[in-house]
């Protein structure tokens, strides 16, 4: 009976436990895992579980001020996620393996600046950071009537001025294919980018 009630317990266990990549609402999810094993006095292995964690409310907070650049003067700000870099890439497809490297090779962009820094990313509410908006107008890309077909979220610099390539400043933090956006003389458009690390509940 011993036996029998520590197999279900394990395949519970595994009925609980969220699929990497899953879910909730749409919304990507990520998890840390625990493990516990208990063993006899002999070492023998007599029970263990594996389940998923809660991050708490200033493990987010954390993990947020720790990767995006929130003002605070320091070495480490001054290269923090903080940017936004368009692509006019034909067929845009974001990709796991993706680097700053692939991500510039895609665009034809050549003398416009298309990547644009947030000097301070919001962290409010807590457990989330937001990029923006940042402002695009013709002269980040190479001329009027040009299509933007997605968007590269990188590292930022010390200053706050407009640079040429993704990996100018360092590495790729994460991509959106958006819809194609024409931008035309005199218009403009506004990117806002919002990473979110909060669970659910309170």
């Amino acid at each position: 009976m011993y036996k029998i009630g520590i197999a279900l317990m394990a395949i519970f266990a595994v009925m609980v436990i969220p699929a990497q990549g899953s879910s909730e609402n749409g919304t990507p999810t990520y998890y840390g895992m625990g493990t516990i094993v208990l063993s006899d006095s002999l070492g023998n292995e007599a029970f263990s579980q594996i389940l998923h964690n809660r991050v708490v409310n200033t493990g987010e907070s954390f993990v947020i001020a720790q990767t995006f650049k929130n003002g605070t003067s320091s070495v480490a700000d001054n290269s923090a996620i903080s940017a936004v870099c368009v692509t006019e890439a034909a067929a845009f497809t974001p990709a796991e393996v993706d680097t700053a490297a692939t991500f510039d090779a895609g665009t034809t962009i050549t003398t416009g600046n298309e990547c644009k820094e947030d000097t301070v990313v919001d962290e409010t509410p807590q457990g989330t950071a937001v990029i923006g908006p940042i402002t695009f107008a013709v002269s980040n890309l190479d001329a009027a009537g040009e299509i933007i077909t997605g968007i590269g979220v990188c590292q930022g610099s010390a200053g706050a001025a407009d640079f040429g390539t993704c990996a100018a400043n360092g590495l790729l933090f994460a991509e959106v294919d958006t819809s194609d956006v024409t931008l035309n003389t005199g218009e403009t458009v506004q990117i806002t980018y919002t990473f979110d690390l909060t669970s659910s509940g309170t």
